[in-house]
Formats: C-alpha cells, sequence, structure tokens
C-alpha cells in the first residue's frame, strides 16, 4: 500500500488506471490520496463514497461531472468551490 499511496501522489490518474487495468482494487487510502492530488481522479473510481466525493468537488468544483448521481451536499460543495 505504501508503494501504491506514493505512486498516487505522483501520477495519479496513471496510477488508478492501470489498476483499474489489472484487476487491483486499491484502498480507500490510495483512492483518497489521488482524489487529493488531482480530483478529476474521481473518475477511475467505481462507486466512490460521498467522503470522496466531497474531497474531489472540494478540490476542484469541475470533479463534479465526474460523479455519477452526486447527493444535494455534493452539489453545492461544487458550487461554493467555483
Amino acid at each position: 500500500e505504501k508503494v501504491q499511496i506514493v505512486a498516487a501522489k505522483t501520477l495519479p490518474l496513471y496510477t488508478l488506471e492501470r489498476m483499474k487495468e489489472y484487476d487491483v482494487i486499491a484502498s480507500e487510502k490510495v483512492q483518497l490520496t489521488a482524489i487529493n492530488t488531482l480530483a478529476v481522479a474521481i473518475r477511475h473510481i467505481h462507486n466512490p463514497s460521498e467522503e470522496m466525493q466531497l474531497v474531489a468537488v472540494r478540490n476542484n468544483g469541475r470533479a463534479l461531472k465526474f460523479i455519477k448521481n452526486p447527493s444535494k451536499e455534493v452539489q453545492l460543495a461544487a458550487l461554493r468551490v467555483r
């Protein structure tokens, strides 16, 4: 997991894409690290938790377009950032 976290900090999109390609399930910690580094990385996370969604949109409101069926709270958080 430590190596995955370093990779997620350095190349978040590439890391999540490769993990998905090889059927490696990223831990929530790795996923949150990727989202904190690059909010739009959420598009590579299947069924992200509301916490992950909030982290993404608070870092970049445009990440909202990659979230399916966001809650009202997530939508409002995205608007506050813009």
